[in-house]
């Protein structure tokens, strides 16, 4: 049987091609989360990164703001005081616009103090835009902590303003697990937007000179805890109506008159004194009281008033013929 001869460089070849993709891919992929905390810190406090990446994989986490510079005859110039550079491998860099030159000079340093970078010069701008890029550390001298940065440097003739832009590229390790985490002291930074970015993913916040003050959570309509608002009843002013109640019945008798007031109470005898019942004046206030049920009245038959008097009278005349006989 005839076997056919396989040429294996060729395939070897396409193997670690494939290899090597497939180690891009991942690589530009590497961080699948990123997290900042908080979203609002004030100047000076710590920001907390974290995120999620390949396990035991190094990973870059660079952090940027951007300001704009006045422009003062002819000259810019601006300094960060206490920007906190932490340990290990980490870039600074610096871009401006519109000018001619720049440069940065970075202190303390041990044994150092202050040290301009370039040394010998400024450097030149490239149709007004410069970057400066300083690796650290440098030559196995580390640069960390609280340090003081100014950029300074000649503007275009008809500049009013720099816009520059300062990034710092910070190394950190994943673990096994591919947890990573940094604490970042926000010292020196300038007060508005910074942003952070690992892996292709971003994250904003804002940095302030205070603490911002908690937006207050609304509360439902009734809460438990909370007394209900009892508004004021309003007194009630009866009117006091002229017309008698339709439970009064008149009385039919000698005495009455078409205008007099009939009242439940019983008539008065003839010698005695009626006291005029005080009339409610509009201003004064009645307080609503309960009215008294009324009290059954004795219904008066018609003309039996009349008879009582008619015999009073005969017996009152028998008397006096009596006397007079005697």
């Amino acid at each position: 049987m005839n076997m056919k001869h396989i040429n294996v460089v060729p395939c070897i070849g396409l193997f670690l091609l494939f290899a090597f993709i497939v180690s891009v891919t991942n690589a530009g992929a590497s961080v699948t989360d990123l997290k900042v905390n908080p979203s609002v810190v004030v100047q000076g406090e710590t920001l907390s990164i974290s995120g999620k990446a390949t396990p035991n994989e190094e990973v870059s986490l660079k952090s940027s703001f951007v300001i704009s510079l006045p422009v003062s005859e002819g000259k810019y110039s601006e300094e960060f005081n206490g920007i906190h550079f932490p340990a290990g491998k980490k870039t600074f860099s610096v871009r401006a616009e519109n000018i001619k030159d720049i440069r940065v000079s970075l202190g303390p340093i041990l044994f150092l103090g202050t040290f301009e970078y370039p040394l010998d010069e400024p450097r030149k701008a490239t149709n007004g835009i410069a970057t400066i890029s300083i690796s650290l550390p440098v030559k196995g001298i580390d640069v960390a902590g609280k340090k003081n940065v100014r950029v300074y440097g000649a503007a275009l003739e008809d500049a009013s303003s720099v816009i520059l832009t300062t990034d710092m590229a910070i190394k950190v390790t994943a673990d096994k697990k591919g947890d990573f985490k940094l604490d970042l002291d926000t010292g020196g930074v300038p007060l508005g937007e910074f942003s952070i970015a690992a892996g292709g993913k971003e994250k904003n916040v804002q940095i302030a000179r205070t603490k911002p003050e908690p937006t207050p959570t609304p509360r439902p309509s009734r809460d438990r805890d909370e007394e209900p608002v009892i508004s004021p009843t309003p007194t009630i002013t009866p009117a006091i109506a002229p017309t008698p109640s339709s439970s009064q019945k008149s009385s039919i008798g000698p005495t009455s008159s078409p205008s007099q007031k009939q009242t439940q109470t019983p008539e008065p005898t003839p010698g005695q004194k009626q006291t005029p019942t005080p009339e409610s004046t509009p201003d004064q206030k009645q307080t609503a009281t309960p009215e008294p049920s009324p009290s059954p009245s004795q219904r008066q038959i018609p003309g039996f008033g009349a008879f009582f008097a008619s015999a009073g009278l005969l017996i009152v005349a028998y008397l006096v013929l009596a006397l007079r006989r005697k």
